[in-house]
């Protein structure tokens, strides 16, 4: 069973070349496992106070900004054993440029919902994301 599956993987995607799209996919699920524990660090592992539908919404939202950065920068494209600063150059300009609309939006939030305390700078941007995107109210 072993060896079949690693025959497929290697028919499918060659044996020396990772295919760029199992790349992004790699750097998007780094991106979700290193926001979810973020959430959870921020609330000081305390889970049971930690609204699931604002987790999933705020993930979806943080998620498809650095996606969307990622295939901007192309970090996804360069060959793994072969990747040097180039690659870590896009890399690293996907990632503040996705952090930057990340706190940009957080801080739109804050505005339209009238808060002035810093300490909300993370506060469920989701809300502002769609009400951005496609002109729902902010509080929906």
């Amino acid at each position: 069973m072993a060896d079949n599956l690693k025959n497929y993987i290697n028919r499918k995607f060659g044996t020396h070349i990772l295919s760029k799209w199992i790349v992004l996919r790699f750097d998007i699920v780094i991106t979700i496992f290193t926001y979810g524990l973020a959430y959870i660090l921020r609330f000081n592992f305390n889970i049971e106070i930690i609204s699931f539908s604002d987790f999933v919404n705020n993930t979806l939202a943080t998620t498809a900004i650095f996606a969307l950065c990622f295939l901007i920068f192309k970090s996804y494209d360069g060959i793994i054993r072969h990747s040097g600063i180039a690659d870590a150059k896009r890399l690293i300009k996907a990632g503040i440029t996705a952090t930057i609309i990340c706190i940009s939006i957080s801080l739109i939030n804050q505005a339209l919902r009238g808060i002035s305390d810093p300490a909300c700078l993370n506060s469920n941007y989701s809300c502002c994301f769609k009400y951005i995107a496609i002109g729902l109210p902010a509080d929906m």
